[in-house]
């Protein structure tokens, strides 16, 4: 995984450590965690000047996942649709239909649960990255994805500005496994 090939490439010990996200932001800022990857500045917003941000380690996109429903081309076409999403999770694209009730926002903590909710008739679409998509994809043929163009977005790692490992380090780890093709295997990049 992406942080057993980080602590390989700077040689630094890494602890993982399971946070909700609400506290992601709060914990970076006090030093308690060094730093963490696969998130992004729309994600940690409270905090996106308090800390530092390496390089992006890929892009990618939120895509509308369905289980084999009606496909669909706009936004529109999710009209009074329940779309499951993660909990404290920021989608620029769709604020705004859900604030004005247009498309349901269903809250789950993280996108396992909202698949369940999928598979049991619960929501009629959930939101997942490309990355998560090609993976449950293959656990679960019948999903069908749909880029409405929701989001894309650069993965990148949050770096307290306390931590003893920098921001320069985690870059050149970065470029090092990208030059190396690390970071496609590791996600399977197309």
């Amino acid at each position: 995984n992406l942080g057993d090939a980080l602590a390989a490439e700077t040689g630094f010990k890494i602890e993982m450590i399971p946070l909700p996200m609400k506290r992601m932001g709060p914990e970076l800022i006090s030093g308690n965690i060094s730093f963490i990857c696969y998130t992004l500045e729309a994600w940690l917003p409270s905090v996106k000047e308090q800390v530092l941000w390496s390089d992006v380690i890929f892009n990618n996109q939120n895509l509308l996942v369905s289980l084999g429903a009606k496909p669909i081309t706009s936004l529109k076409d999710l009209d009074k649709k329940r779309v499951g999403v993660v909990v404290n999770f920021y989608y620029p694209n769709l604020e705004d239909s859900f604030n004005k009730y247009q498309i349901f926002r269903e809250n789950g903590p993280n996108n396992e649960s909202n698949l369940q909710k999928l598979l049991h008739g619960r929501v009629d679409y959930v939101v997942l990255s490309s990355l998560e998509y090609q993976y449950q994809k293959k656990l679960q043929p019948r999903l069908n994805a749909y880029d409405l163009g929701i989001d894309t977005f650069g993965v990148k790692c949050a770096v307290s500005k306390k931590s003893p490992l920098s921001v320069s380090k985690i870059n050149q780890a970065i470029a090092a496994m990208k030059k190396s093709g690390k970071l496609d295997r590791i996600f399977r990049l197309p």
